[in-house]
């Protein structure tokens, strides 16, 4: 009785359980419900704050940009179509805004946009609010909105004015007419129409605007703050959309309850069906511990074998492996149906041997094939089938295919190979070096041919690489081969774990042949650019000449003359004499500037002054500026001195002024204008050679600078390229670009030293 009572109680248990579920249930439910409600009050409340502050923020940014038109309207006097450009703008990125209006001081509407909307506009300015507002900014003179309007087009707007006043006297004002609707639909993202419904109401709660007009129910949530801008009394409310339905809580509350009741019925079922199992498990037991036994001991292919080698067991991992089923594959003898037939032999022999109890530790490798005729390779580990009463009845193989491992081991092979092949094909000579013993850990063939060692030769430190090793890069000489090497070496980790320097030594000798015969014949395109120069300026230069020449000859003949009268004084002769040492010096200067203009020489760095090399280039070609009646143009100002080659700058100079020249050739004489600008910018001083010319098209700009491409009927095509070349040499950069008078602008820019880049960061 007292057991019966006992077994009772313990099936009532579960009954009480799942009563008291229930309940938990039914309060989860409840408190589920009030938490969504509280979650969903304070996401309401976040997003309602979110949306009113985008909204402000996007007002208080249409007012900057209505204040900076109005502004612009007054102190830079833009016209009707100026003023509509700007407005177009504005109308596009604010598609809320429905116009704009300039009135005078009058109130007098002197400009609208879009002209279509006239009538409407004009409508809603003269309604009383507006007025209210107009007046208002024009007493404070600052901006300010007006109340709600119910405008023509059946929707409430309202209107923004801006002041424009002229010193201290008010000039009019700057309308723009805002539509509300249209503001929330521009700025209410959809992930919030999507949860709420976002509106503009007055304080009777009237709604004004709204972002769907979707009937929401009175009992719903929803929250109210203040709209300013623009103000006036308006009201943002955000109401919450209705969520799911408290129906579908309350049906799954019953469902709850209906599959609690049949649990129970399923209880009482199970009752009656475990004594049954459990008859039925006892017997099962014995058979299912040396399965489970089989099963658990691996994870990979598995046969059982009884001690005649018939088979007993195969699991579904071998069977799967072969491509046969078990009903195939029992009570299979020698020889089995998955030996490959060229290695059936060895598959034989391997199979005799396990039977034999020689069970090598490291197994057997075989060839099988499934039925398919696929030929796979397995590792076979062999070992006896203990019974539960402790003796052996069998053989328990445990197989794995390798088939994909043999391939990987071959794949990697061969990849180390062609990575041997590669390494071996380069020019550069690559090392890895133990930066403590200094042991070489690897070396391609390019170091053992440079060091005439055998592949199988040891040997430890290369020549090449000074110690201790450094991490950096850089250019050596060998002095062994008489070869310049590119040596670059960055630490690593070895194969073992270990840190070691990796170097690559590339071949640089050709290369750097190349480059000196490259700026050989740079410095002689340099030298013969200056020599063509030289030779156009010959008749210049005989002017130029002629001119001192002349007077040294006029002043000794006036000598000549006081002296014969016998009337002449030591101070008239000191006078005359001094005339003629000027002008000796005067031609000497000429011959030398072209001396050094001309010579042949290695760049020299010294204090520069641009403005000054400017003055020298046009004293250079001022006769030729006067035979095409070229008008010079300055801009100059003063710079300070740069660190560069006068010479080389000065040729740059003369062939960016002599191209301006050449180009205004064929120009009336009132077009040839040469204009030379001088500034400095924040680390740089940039010359500018501006012409009149025809100008240069697109595909001509992009191949100007390339060399013997030219635009001249006798050009060379090498003096653009040289002073690229001369620019760039002195870390600055050429390039041309259209004057907007016609023709080109040559600009260049140079470097300043460090004291006067210091100098103007500090200013």
């Amino acid at each position: 009785m007292a057991f019966r009572f006992h077994t009772r109680w313990l099936w009532a248990m579960p009954n009480l359980v799942l009563l008291l579920f229930l309940l938990a249930a039914g309060g989860f439910v409840y408190l589920l419900q009030h938490n969504e409600l509280g979650e969903r009050r304070d996401a309401l409340i976040v997003d309602a704050l979110w949306q009113e502050q985008t909204l402000r923020l996007h007002l208080e940014s249409q007012r900057n940009q209505l204040i900076e038109l109005a502004h612009a309207t007054q102190s830079e006097g833009l016209d009707e179509d100026q003023l509509s450009a700007r407005s177009l703008f504005l109308l596009s990125e604010n598609p809320e805004i429905m116009g704009m209006v300039r009135q005078d001081s009058l109130d007098r509407s002197l400009w609208v946009y879009p002209p279509l909307a006239n009538a409407a506009l004009d409508s809603i300015l003269s309604t009383p609010e507006a007025r209210q507002a107009l007046r208002q900014a024009h007493l404070t003179g600052r901006p300010a909105y007006s109340t709600a309007i119910f405008s023509p087009t059946r929707e409430y707007v309202f209107v923004l004015y801006a002041p424009i006043s002229d010193g201290k006297r008010y000039a009019g004002a700057l309308a723009s007419v805002h539509s509300l609707k249209g503001l929330l639909e521009q700025q209410v993202p959809w992930w919030i129409a999507n949860k709420y419904q976002i509106s503009i109401v007055d304080l009777d709660g009237k709604g004004l605007a709204a972002k769907f007009d979707q009937r929401i129910p009175g009992s719903d949530l929803s929250h109210e703050l203040a709209f300013d801008p623009p103000g006036g009394g308006l009201r943002m409310r955000a109401t919450s959309y209705q969520q799911a339905s408290p129906i579908l809580q309350r049906a799954l509350l019953w469902v709850l309850i209906g599959l609690a009741g049949v649990m129970l019925w399923s209880m009482w079922a199970l009752r009656r069906h475990i004594r049954q199992r459990l008859e039925a498990e006892r017997a099962l037991r014995q058979e299912m511990s040396l399965r489970r036994a089989m099963e658990d001991s691996l994870v990979s292919g598995m046969r059982a074998m009884d001690m005649h080698g018939k088979l007993i067991y195969v699991n579904r991992a071998f069977c799967e492996m072969v491509g046969l089923s078990s009903e195939q594959l029992l009570d299979q003898q020698t020889p089995m149906p998955y030996w490959a037939p060229e290695a059936r032999d060895d598959c034989a022999a391997i199979y005799q041997s396990i039977l034999a109890g020689q069970c090598p530790p490291n197994g057997y490798t075989a060839r099988f094939m499934r039925q398919d005729g696929e030929r796979f390779d397995v590792r076979i580990y062999a070992s006896p089938l203990i019974d539960s009463q402790g003796k052996q009845s069998g053989w328990m193989s445990s197989l794995y295919d390798i088939t994909e491992l043999k391939r990987e081991r071959e794949a990697l092979k061969a990849s180390h190979e062609r990575f041997m092949t590669v390494l071996d094909g380069l020019d550069a000579m690559v090392t890895v070096v133990d930066p403590d013993s200094h042991e070489v850990l690897f070396s391609n063939q390019r170091v053992r041919t440079w060091l005439r060692l055998a592949s199988d030769s040891a040997y430890c430190i290369i020549p090449l690489l000074p110690l201790p090793y450094q991490h950096d890069d850089g250019e050596a000489w060998d002095a062994i081969g008489q070869r310049w090497y590119h040596i670059q070496r960055r630490l690593l980790l070895w194969v073992d774990g270990r840190p070691a320097w990796l170097s690559i030594a590339t071949d640089l000798t050709v290369l750097r042949s190349m480059q000196e015969r490259e700026q050989q014949q740079a410095q002689q395109l340099q030298h013969t650019a200056r020599l063509i120069s030289m030779g156009e300026m010959a008749s210049s230069l005989a002017h130029e000449l002629n001119q001192p020449l002349a007077a040294i000859s006029s002043y000794s003949t006036g000598c000549q003359n006081l002296l014969e009268q016998g009337t002449t004084s030591p101070e008239a002769l000191r006078l005359a004499l001094g005339k003629i040492s000027e002008q000796a010096r005067r031609a000497g200067g000429i011959i030398r500037g072209i001396r050094e203009f001309v010579q042949r020489r290695e760049p020299k760095l010294g204090a520069c002054q641009l403005n000054d090399m400017i003055d020298n280039v046009l004293s250079l070609l001022s006769a030729e500026l006067r035979h095409t009646g070229t008008q010079v143009r300055y801009r100059l100002v003063s710079l300070p001195d740069i660190q560069a080659d006068r010479v080389m700058l000065e040729q740059v100079l003369f062939n960016l002024v002599k191209n301006a020249i050449e180009a205004m050739a064929n120009r009336p004489a009132y077009q040839r204008k040469l204009t030379l600008i001088s500034k400095q910018l924040d680390h740089h001083v940039c010359i500018t050679v501006a012409d009149r010319g025809p100008g240069l098209s697109e595909a001509e700009k992009q191949q100007l600078f390339t060399a013997f491409y030219t635009t001249k009927a006798q050009g060379m095509g090498m003096g653009l390229n040289i002073c690229r070349s001369i620019v760039e040499y002195h870390q600055g950069r050429l390039w041309v670009e259209d004057n907007p008078g016609g023709g080109c602008r040559f600009s260049f820019t140079l470097p300043l030293p460090p004291r006067e880049v210091d100098h103007v960061e500090t200013a």
